[in-house]
């Protein structure tokens, strides 16, 4: 079970706390953010919500694993199915039950990276748009070109608005407006093939889901009524399309609760924007915002330094990081003749050993008798002995019996 609510900071407990209506948690690296999001599901559980109706969102499937089994470990009611998803995961899901609607073929496939470059390959070598293939380098700007179909995705721009753009500025006599008219003309052809295939990329799923929602009202309020509950980790790595999907699927209810830190956000060059975290408060203007400060990672200098570094961004979103202020229930360590604050660790291998629990780490040296005879002792035994660790300790290592 999870632990009480009482181990919990006062922010962290508003966080957990907080019922209805948008919230955004702005939580630095260390303040306990996946905590905050398992304690917040499990109060949900707790309080009847199916687990069916919950959808947590994260942007990696390493972080996805990583919050499921927490949530499995600590939930102990029981459930059908949990989706604590990624969003191209869950977005691959939807369009597989209602992409029919627009036009998605129902078994589509991911189409592979070299498949991509496949597909723009052969779309270059058929039009041949002067700007942008040369024969002699007929390859050079498929990359190119495939990042800016990726981009024009991930802000929902279709192939129809992206040649309306271009198409207004014909007149112009400009090489590089002429490019990106030929630019249209790529996206449009790529993406027919595209789809001809019955095959999406990863951006195709995020792309098409806004897409079917906001054409179809009725889609939309069936899924905001399947999900009655929002919660999204590292928010601030979201882009514009992947920000929209979430507006849609909180539907009327607005149960959306987001997670993100503008000092963390390093995915700019995958599309991602720190601009949504101020982006929400525009959409949501009744949002409510949590700050979680304590940092439980770094210590106080790690904390200042880097606080006074990150703090010449203008445009940083207010916080305070800090060390978390001990608990006055502890006991204070006693100390020694030495004047240093030391006490007996059962974790210490070993007699003559002491550890200093003042600063969480060991400090502990072996007596002179015991240096004189571990080395025997060690290699009489071998490795038949299961040796105690201790944390700042060289493991020892011995040849096998």
């Amino acid at each position: 079970m999870i632990a009480t609510a009482a181990a919990l900071t006062d922010a962290q407990r508003s966080a957990v706390a907080h019922a209805e209506g948008p919230l955004l948690i702005i939580a630095g690296a260390g303040t306990g953010k996946t905590r905050v999001l398992v304690e917040r599901y499990r109060r949900l559980r707790q309080e009847g919500v199916p687990a069916e109706q919950i959808l947590l969102l994260t942007f990696t499937e390493k972080a996805a694993r990583e919050v499921l089994d927490r949530v499995e470990q600590e939930d102990y009611l029981p459930a059908g199915e949990r989706f604590v998803l990624t969003y191209h995961a869950f977005a691959q899901r939807f369009l597989q039950e209602e992409g029919w609607l627009c036009g998605i073929p129902k078994a589509f496939h991911i189409v592979s990276e070299v498949r991509k470059w496949e597909l723009m390959r052969d779309v270059l070598l058929e039009l041949r748009p002067p700007h942008l293939f040369h024969a002699q380098r007929p390859y050079e700007r498929i990359g190119e070109l495939l990042k800016l179909v990726e981009r024009a995705k991930q802000e929902l721009v279709s192939p129809v608005e992206f040649r309306t753009w271009a198409d207004a500025n014909a007149r112009l006599d400009d090489p590089v407006l002429a490019a990106q008219r030929e630019a249209a003309l790529v996206y449009g052809e790529y993406q027919d093939r595209l789809l001809a295939e019955e095959r999406l990329d990863f951006d195709d799923t995020i792309y098409f889901s806004v897409q079917l929602l906001t054409q179809e009202p009725s889609v939309a309020a069936r899924q905001s009524r399947r999900f009655t509950h929002l919660m999204v980790d590292e928010f601030q790595d979201t882009n514009f399309a992947q920000s929209r999907l979430l507006e849609l699927l909180a539907g009327t209810e607005r149960n959306l609760c987001v997670v993100g830190d503008d000092d963390q956000s390093i995915y700019k060059f995958r599309g991602a924007s720190v601009a949504n975290l101020r982006r929400f408060h525009a959409v949501f203007p009744d949002t409510a915002v949590i700050r979680l400060e304590d940092n439980y990672r770094s210590r106080g200098p790690i904390l200042r330094a880097a606080g006074r570094l990150i703090s010449e961004d203008p445009d940083r979103l207010e916080k305070k990081p800090r060390r978390p202020t001990p608990s006055p229930t502890l006991s204070k360590p006693r100390s020694t003749k030495g004047g240093t604050d030391r006490t007996r660790s059962p974790f210490c291998c070993g007699p003559m050993r002491t550890c200093t629990t003042s600063r969480g780490h060991c400090s502990a040296r072996a007596s002179p008798t015991r240096s004189a005879v571990g080395a025997a002792s060690i290699n009489s035994r071998r490795s038949r002995i299961a040796w105690p660790t201790c944390v700042g300790l060289t493991a020892l290592t011995t040849p096998s019996a």
